[in-house]
């Protein structure tokens, strides 16, 4: 099976996660980046909750890409006020993915992937979305097991 991980990563935790897939699954990665950088953490945490209440989207500075040639896309995140980066879903949104499948992961302090995958599912309306992961201190246990699931569905 071939995959490619496409991740964005702020503190590091999210970028980790990528690099054991990559390594497990002997597949390329794509860091993806928004076109103006956030800056640090408070800076970015100003932008993120003015760009909610504008309900704008921050442009992505990674080129667009086409995924219709790998069997399966992991895309990883922060949840940025529970959700996808808004420049992440502008890559994916502009991204060609076709029928491929997305297989979702965040890294958070405290929140759940379920409305992010939502978002997952909304903006890449051709692909199969499954096997959502979100890396929180309540989950990190469950991170072993579902690499391992990974291995047994997609090798």
């Amino acid at each position: 099976m071939k995959i490619i991980i496409v991740y964005t990563s702020k503190t590091g935790t999210t970028e980790r996660i990528a690099r054991e897939l990559s390594r497990r699954f002997s597949a390329e990665m794509i860091k993806v980046e928004p076109k103006v950088p956030y800056g640090g953490f408070v800076a970015a945490v100003a932008r993120v909750a003015k760009e909610k209440a504008r309900n704008e989207q921050a442009a992505c500075g990674t080129p667009y890409r086409d995924f219709s040639g790998y069997d399966a896309v992991f895309v990883g995140f922060p949840l940025w006020a529970g959700d996808v980066p808004t420049y992440m879903q502008d890559f994916l949104q502009n991204s060609i993915l076709g029928g491929t499948i997305v297989v979702p992961f965040a890294s958070s302090a405290f929140e759940g992937i379920g409305r992010a995958e939502k978002t997952v599912k909304m903006i890449c309306p051709g692909a199969k979305v499954e096997n959502p992961f979100a890396s929180n201190p309540r989950t990190v246990n469950r991170f072993p097991a579902w690499l391992t699931h990974l291995e047994k569905q997609y090798r």
